[in-house]
């Protein structure tokens, strides 16, 4: 019977979930194509690693502070309610919120520029942020930090030699994850990321409407390595990075 319901499940996943990637490949299967596809994706490709990497490490930072702010006061609690709000919210409302706020005569340096962007990442995904960093910090011994508050050491001096070397691992798993949700991000990128300066799933999404069937299929297995190279090379690192600690 296992064998015919493993027959049967992987049928269902090839027809449903490896079907319509072969497909792509068959329909894009053109050298000159991908040459072409690569040619009109390239910069858009590479800004959207920047905003990744860049969002990815500012939430990591905020997302362990906060969590261990909320460890040491239990009143702000409400910052953890507030994160898991915005995370719930769909990415469109969140950067509408913020257009609607920013667009005026007095913010305008930064409705024009990438803080706008930045800062959407921020109000949507700190929860994760904040969640990973609880993971790790309910784990952490307090003693340790003890001790060296009664040795006299300060608050910066604990978190730069106790706490944060301590939770190095977390950081990285951190921002492994919230590298994987800003790099696919659409919905608010594509209303604020700054003028000429779209991300790859913006460029992709504008030449679905025009281009031919080939070049958006060639452009859909772009993006699929892309994301796959990108993810594959960090979980390396990280697990590279584990080992050595």
């Amino acid at each position: 019977v296992k064998y015919i319901v493993s027959l049967f499940l992987g049928t269902v996943a090839f027809f449903l979930i490896l079907k319509p990637f072969i497909n792509l490949f068959f329909d894009s299967f053109s050298p000159d194509i991908y040459l072409q596809a690569w040619s009109l994706a390239s910069k858009s490709l590479a800004r959207s690693f920047v905003y990744a990497v860049t969002g990815a490490g500012g939430i990591s930072l905020l997302g362990f502070f906060l969590a261990y702010a909320l460890m040491e006061f239990r009143y702000l609690r409400f910052v953890d309610t507030l994160s898991l709000m915005f995370f719930a919210l769909p990415g469109i409302v969140v950067a509408m919120a913020l257009v609607l706020f920013f667009n005026n005569e007095t913010t305008e340096f930064v409705y024009t520029s990438s803080v706008m962007l930045f800062w959407g990442y921020l109000v949507k995904f700190t929860a994760l942020g904040i969640r990973n960093a609880q993971a790790a910090l309910n784990q952490f011994d307090k003693r340790y930090e003890e001790v060296a508050t009664l040795f006299g050491a300060s608050w910066i001096s604990r978190m730069r030699y106790i706490v944060l070397p301590m939770h190095k691992t977390a950081l990285a798993v951190s921002f492994f994850i919230l590298f994987c949700f800003l790099f696919r991000e659409s919905d608010i990128t594509m209303m604020l990321y700054p003028p000429s300066q779209e991300s790859f799933n913006v460029t992709l999404l504008t030449f679905m409407a025009n281009a031919s069937q080939q070049l958006i299929a060639a452009l859909c297995v772009l993006s699929f390595f892309a994301t796959l190279g990108v993810v594959l090379l960090l979980f390396f690192i990280l697990k590279v990075f584990h080992d050595k600690t």
